[in-house]
């Protein structure tokens, strides 16, 4: 008797083989595409953030800085650094004073500064720094969720054509 349709026949090998292969390359590149839309999105996200930064806290900044209210710049500052990915937050008032809140040494992966006015009088500078920690992190972990996904359904459809085909 022959055996056409064992395992050890070379074509049902080299069949499984290319199967396996060609499923592992799919799986990497739309695992790849994933993380990199999911990446972009984080980044956008981040820079939606600062443009609320700019929006939202530089005008009260200015009020507070101007009114000599350090409880409530203090407490602003905090504000910020509680948003996500932003983890050092500086003014430094064109008067010499610097009030600053988070981690200073922090590697800022992004960096940004805005002006602080009030009317016409220039009174600082709030300097804004983030890190890609969070995003980084996230990252990993959507990508061992979708590989491990991935690794289960190349074993399951590799398995089912081994049974029925091969």
């Amino acid at each position: 008797m022959t055996d056409t349709g064992s395992f050890n026949n070379k074509l049902s090998r080299r069949v499984l083989i290319y199967i396996l292969l060609c499923s592992s390359i799919l799986s990497f590149t739309s695992t790849a595409i994933q993380l990199y839309v999911t990446y972009k999105d984080h980044i956008s996200s981040l820079d939606q953030q600062f443009d609320n930064i700019e929006t939202s806290y530089i005008q009260s900044i200015s009020t507070s800085l101007w009114d000599f209210n350090e409880p409530l710049v203090q407490q602003q500052l905090q504000g910020i650094v509680r948003l996500p990915d932003i983890r050092f937050v500086k003014i430094t008032t064109s008067f010499g004073k610097i009030y600053q809140f988070g981690n200073e040494n922090v590697k800022a992966e992004k960096y940004v500064e805005y002006p602080i006015v009030y009317g016409d009088n220039p009174i600082g500078v709030l300097g804004v720094s983030a890190d890609f920690e969070d995003i980084y992190a996230s990252l990993w972990q959507q990508a061992g969720f979708i590989l491990a996904s991935e690794a289960v359904k190349t074993f399951i459809v590799a398995f089912f054509i081994m049974y029925n085909f091969i």
